[in-house]
């Protein structure tokens, strides 16, 4: 998804969101924006699912990972809490799924996005 190649960008870019002269911050206002209308889409759907789905979609999935990677790597991207409760309730469901719950609690999610012990 677009949010994902913005946080990536940002990684590798070294953004630095506290100097308001790096041309790199206005990610800082873009991936909340983005996260804010992929709630909006959310919160249209009658099941906790896009597209009113009775299982995820694709969709879900890469949403799941945009939303994770704002928050590991930058906390202070992640819109307001009233503006994110959709994604958080999807991120619920999901990760109650038993392959992602398993995948999250046996440690296997990487502690860095590259992988790298440095």
């Amino acid at each position: 998804t677009d949010v994902i190649s913005n946080i990536l960008m940002c990684i590798w870019n070294g953004a630095d969101f506290v100097d308001p002269n790096q041309p790199i911050n206005r990610m800082s206002r873009k991936i909340p924006a983005d996260l804010q209308a992929l709630n909006r889409l959310l919160t249209k759907s009658s099941t906790p699912f896009f597209y009113d789905q009775p299982e995820p979609t694709l969709a879900d999935y890469f949403v799941l990972e945009a939303l994770t990677a704002t928050r590991d790597y930058y906390v202070k991207l992640l819109p307001n809490e009233s503006d994110r409760q959709a994604l958080e309730r999807l991120e619920k469901v999901m990760k109650e799924r038993a392959g992602l719950k398993n995948y999250f609690e046996s440690g296997r999610l990487f502690k860095r996005f590259t992988g790298s012990p440095k």
